[in-house]
């Protein structure tokens, strides 16, 4: 393998390490996070907390309504049974008889009110219930898949760092030098094709008898232009 071949495929190995390290990174980060399941999961406790409160509301005009159903009708069997003859008690009993009915009718509205709040929050609530389950589920699947990616991860770039170091030991002291001084200098990218004429890394063209010692690859090759190390890559 020549020279440039060398440095090229530690410049590969480099690079599938730097994204690999990247990556394992982000899978690092999302492990143990959920705030989107539980934005879902807040969601439709708001919303159970509404339907409690709710059922609760409810609960108490019903008691009300029978209350007041109660009152009227002992009421109204007191006013027709004839025991009461006084005309004044009669006529105050009309009056708190008509009370009754309008707070009847008031509470039979509001506690119909009431219900159809119910009824809509329920169904909010068990739809709600089933996308946060749904979210659940996901996530635990998605953190099982992220878990079993890491092991890869770390396996992966456990193989490329031994291959790193194997490969670099070949270039010697001076020339892993030069590649690193290159690599920090260059953002990661110390080796890079020639594609045709055109220098891959700064995107300008070489002269023709520049292009050919890359091609011929007898000794390592540098870019005029951006001082990258030039593998041959082919015709544009």
């Amino acid at each position: 393998m020549s020279k440039a071949k060398e440095y090229n495929r530690l410049q590969q190995l480099d690079t599938s390490t730097d994204t690999q390290t990247a990556r394992l990174a982000a899978v690092e980060e999302s492990l143990g996070q959920r705030d989107a399941v539980n934005a879902i999961k807040s969601k439709f406790e708001r919303t159970q907390a509404a339907l409690d409160e709710a059922r609760a509301r409810q609960r108490d005009l019903e008691w009300e309504l029978g209350n007041t159903k109660q009152k009227l009708t002992r009421l109204e069997k007191t006013m027709y049974s004839g025991s009461v003859t006084n005309p004044k008690e009669l006529g105050d009993m009309r009056q708190e008889s008509e009370h009754l009915r309008r707070r009847r009718d008031q509470l039979q509205d509001r506690t119909l009110d009431a219900m159809m709040t119910v009824e809509e929050l329920e169904e909010q609530a068990g739809t709600q219930r089933e996308v946060w389950e749904g979210a659940e589920q996901a996530w635990a699947d998605e953190q099982d898949d992220l878990r079993t990616e890491r092991e890869a991860l770390f396996e992966e770039l456990a193989a490329l760092r031994a291959e790193r170091q194997a490969q670099a030991s070949r270039l010697g002291a001076a020339g892993l030098a030069r590649y690193e001084r290159l690599r920090v200098k260059k953002g990661g990218l110390a080796v890079v094709p020639l594609q045709g004429t055109l220098c891959t890394g700064c995107q300008l063209s070489l002269p023709s008898a520049d292009v050919q010692k890359v091609r011929v690859d007898a000794v390592v090759n540098f870019c005029p232009h951006c001082g990258r190390i030039l593998i041959y890559g082919g015709p544009a």
